[in-house]
């Protein structure tokens, strides 16, 4: 009785082997061929959770870059009437003529007064050679930088203040 014929098992065991060879290699490929379900959603969760954070952030740039501008506009509009007002110019050739002027009235006149090209303001005495002029500012940007300018009446002078403006925290004691 012959079991195995001797001649021929090693080339079945060859060939066996090959097949099986050949199917472990087929399924290693297939297993990385591609991503599983679960590499995605997370993929997919961790993009949505990165969006949330950072979209409300993204809405808000055009509301900061203007209230930016308003706070940059209210310095230098503050700092031309101190220098100014140091330099020997009069409230009433900046245009703030009423003796109870507010802090946008004020703020209005003073840009009117410096845009004039045509009739730049001076200094007086020994400030005479300062000439004090501004760029064009639209008159919507000076109601907004207005919002950062406070007046005192009894010095007759503008000063910027941050907690003024409409971007200010809540609570302050003005």
């Amino acid at each position: 009785m012959d079991y195995c014929n001797c001649d021929t098992f090693p080339n079945q065991l060859k060939t066996k082997l090959t097949e099986e060879m050949k199917l472990s290699a087929n399924i290693k490929n297939r297993s990385n061929a591609g991503f599983s379900l679960i590499e995605l959603l997370t993929v997919i969760a961790v993009i949505g959770i990165l969006a949330a954070i950072a979209l409300p952030a993204l809405f808000n740039v055009p509301d900061s870059a203007d209230r930016a501008k308003s706070q940059r506009n209210a310095q230098l509009i503050a700092n031309i009437y101190t220098s100014g007002r140091a330099a020997g110019v009069t409230t009433a050739t900046f245009g703030v003529n009423s003796p109870t002027a507010d802090a946008a009235a004020a703020a209005t006149a003073v840009v009117n007064a410096l845009s004039q090209v045509n009739a730049p303001v001076h200094g007086e005495g020994p400030c005479s050679n300062f000439t004090f002029s501004v760029s064009q500012i639209s008159p919507s940007d000076v109601s907004a930088a207005a919002s950062y300018l406070v007046w005192n009446d009894t010095h007759k002078m503008l000063s910027y203040d941050a907690s003024q403006g409409a971007g200010a925290p809540s609570g302050n004691a003005n």
